[in-house]
């Protein structure tokens, strides 16, 4: 059968492109799927019409049909009219590759129409009519993220989501108008495919897809003609899947009970599709689906395969041989409640940190005093939960600030004190940066990649505090060492003695810098760059202000982080509201979000920023930024408003 199928050209030996050799593959199965389909059909006397559309199809749950084409036409009364409900499944026969099969359906359609507005419906046809909604659905959700219909039907079509490394910029333009169903996740991004799976509004189940496909334990072609195929051969005459209303809405869908158990391993870690299968049953009065994957052995999605298709772009930190992902996780954000009540607990927590790894974030920042030790402790329990492997991890965390073991809530005003109860446990004598790493590799249950004094102590000789850091790498605890917001002269001076000494020196600045705060520019940033030291900014959207426009003050952050009311809502600023308006202004003419251009905006000068991010869509926008460019006018237009702000004295 494989030589019969086999041409010419069709050898992908020696070729390196994966796009081509995985263009040349689909060719084969596609051609080999043809030939078995014309086998069964041929010997088949009736029409191309009949055998193609009506073969096979057992009479159905009245019910059901009738109610999907009663549906239709009240959606289509809402909207314009009657002959939408036609026009759309219309639409759908785009997709049909065969020029033949295609005017076949389209015959088809008008007729089962005609016989339904007639009320002589053909029971035969009804299921018919149904899954050519469902071609119609994936059509009308093509369009809407910029795909041609007929252009899903070339074997060559690679889905203009993929990359390999940042997003491109035609991902930009297409997630734009795209409903948040089927912005493409970092799978998407990172596995070459055929854009039809890009179609579905499930991410998880698209996810799933792609991941078993490159495992070689799906047949796409297979799974495609469950899904597209008209005859519905192999999962009996009920369709696999109905469309109720919006095609990119989940709740619109459905699938029957055959196809969960032939393709339900797929739909893991996805309850929205049997829930919103669940919820239609019972609208018609039917059971409720019970679908338990606990029996199955599929473990992709766990396993290393992951690895190996996960999107990875990285820049080296400054003059050192440590490379780190373009974007960094800030944990800051999980925690304890009553440290600060807008932080995300351990159960909310775990799911952002895996899907920021998997998203390609492999750098987290973390400091012992979040949460009183409490952050840490979640990030270890990430490692732990989700089988990460160490090596493909940095992990950054600081030192210098008060943990208190009462875990009470956060107060400002004492965290720097080192007096009374908080003798010797704040600050970056010896001794407290000692006891401090040893704790803090105690909560995360690992060393530390990159450890940063986070402030600088001024009653400690720079002597002790770089001797110490020192120690700590030389112990294996740390591997290298960082610092964070202090003049430029004291951070001079600590790498000075540093290198007078021979001992290990600052690899990494994280400062405040963002658009609405740019002292480091005055002395900081200038000599990080000229003496290799990376910068990682914190607080590259200004706790949130940058994100959405100026008068918005709905974010939970908004009402509840003390700092942010400190730092960036103390006072009325007119420049600042400005240049929040201008990132608002250009994000709507890149279409790109105001996170994004505000982050691609320190990416433009060098950065590599530490954002704070509380949801799957927040670390979706980071990693968005990456692909978002501005040019030397945009950059302009960004800077000129702001005003020079007093050095804050951390």
């Amino acid at each position: 059968m494989f030589c019969d199928i086999w041409e010419a050209g069709d050898s992908w030996g020696g070729i390196s492109d994966q796009a081509r050799r995985k263009r040349l593959q689909n060719k084969i199965n596609q051609r080999a799927w043809r030939r078995r389909r014309n086998q069964n059909h041929s010997k088949h006397s009736s029409s191309y019409a009949e055998a193609d559309i009506a073969t096979n199809v057992t009479e159905p749950d009245m019910g059901t049909a009738d109610a999907v084409i009663h549906d239709m036409n009240n959606h289509a009364a809402d909207t314009t009219g009657s002959d939408s409900v036609l026009a759309t499944l219309l639409v759908g026969c785009a997709l049909i590759k065969c020029p033949r099969r295609r005017e076949v359906a389209r015959t088809r359609i008008k007729q089962v129409y005609e016989d339904y507005s007639l009320h002589s419906p053909r029971p035969s046809a009804l299921h018919v009519l149904i899954r050519l909604r469902v071609l119609s659905a994936l059509a009308s959700n093509a369009v809407s993220m910029g795909f041609p219909p007929e252009g899903l039907c070339s074997d060559n079509f690679i889905s203009p989501f993929n990359f390999t490394g940042p997003p491109q910029s035609i991902t930009m333009d297409l997630v734009a108008a795209t409903p948040s169903t089927l912005r493409p996740t970092s799978v998407q991004k990172a596995v070459i495919h055929h854009p039809w799976i890009d179609l579905f509004p499930f991410p998880r189940f698209r996810d799933n897809t792609l991941l078993a496909m490159a495992a070689g334990m799906v047949d796409d072609d297979e799974l495609c003609r469950d899904i597209l195929e008209t005859t519905g051969e192999d999962l009996g005459a009920r369709p696999s899947l109905i469309v109720w209303g919006e095609p990119w809405d989940c709740a619109a869908w459905e699938a029957n009970a055959a196809f969960f158990l032939k393709w339900g391993f797929l739909a893991q870690g996805c309850p929205e599709l049997l829930e919103t299968t669940n919820r239609w049953r019972e609208k018609r009065g039917e059971r409720r689906l019970v679908f338990e994957m606990h029996h199955l052995s599929l473990n992709i999605f766990e396993n290393g395969l992951a690895d190996e298709i996960r999107p990875s772009w990285t820049l080296r930190v400054g003059k050192s041989g440590l490379k780190v992902s373009q974007v960094i996780l800030g944990c800051m954000s999980f925690g304890d409640k009553n440290w600060q009540p807008w932080l995300l607990d351990k159960d909310e927590a775990l799911p952002i940190l895996k899907y920021a790894f998997d998203s390609g974030i492999n750098t987290w920042d973390v400091a012992d005093t979040y949460s009183n030790g409490r952050s840490e402790e979640i990030v270890g329990a990430a490692i732990k939960e989700y089988n990460i492997p160490r090596s493909k991890l940095v992990i950054m965390s600081k030192c210098f600030q008060f943990v208190d073991e009462e875990k009470g809530p956060i107060d400002p005003a004492v965290l720097t004190s080192n007096d009374g109860p908080r003798v010797n446990l704040v600050g970056l004598s010896r001794k407290h940066i000692l006891d401090a790493v040893d704790r803090s590799v105690e909560r995360l249950g690992t060393y530390i990649d990159v450890l940063q004094i986070h402030r600088m102590d001024r009653d400690v000789p720079p002597e002790e505090i770089m001797k110490a850091l020192n120690d700590v790498v030389e112990s294996g605890k740390v591997r290298y060492i960082g610092a964070s917001s202090m003049a430029a002269w004291e951070f001079q001076m600590l790498q000075n003695v540093a290198a007078r000494h021979g001992w290990h020196q600052f690899i990494s600045m994280q400062g405040l810098y963002n658009l609405l705060f740019r002292e480091e520019e005055r002395e900081m940033n200038p000599y990080c760059n000229a003496t290799g030291v990376g910068l990682f900014p914190w607080s590259p959207l200004a706790a949130g202000v940058l994100a959405h426009p100026w008068s918005d003050r709905t974010d939970a952050r908004e009402k509840l982080d003390p700092f942010l009311q400190l730092l960036f809502r103390g006072a009325e600023r007119g420049a600042d509201k400005e240049i929040v308006g201008r990132v608002e202004e250009l994000a709507s003419k890149k279409g790109a979000s105001m996170a994004q251009v505000a982050q691609a905006w320190l990416i433009s000068k060098g950065c590599i920023p530490v954002g704070g991010m509380e949801t799957k869509e927040r670390i979706d926008q980071a990693v968005g930024s990456l692909s978002v460019e501005l040019g030397e006018d945009e950059v302009k237009f960004l800077e000129e408003p702001y005003i020079p702000k007093l050095p804050i004295p951390f």
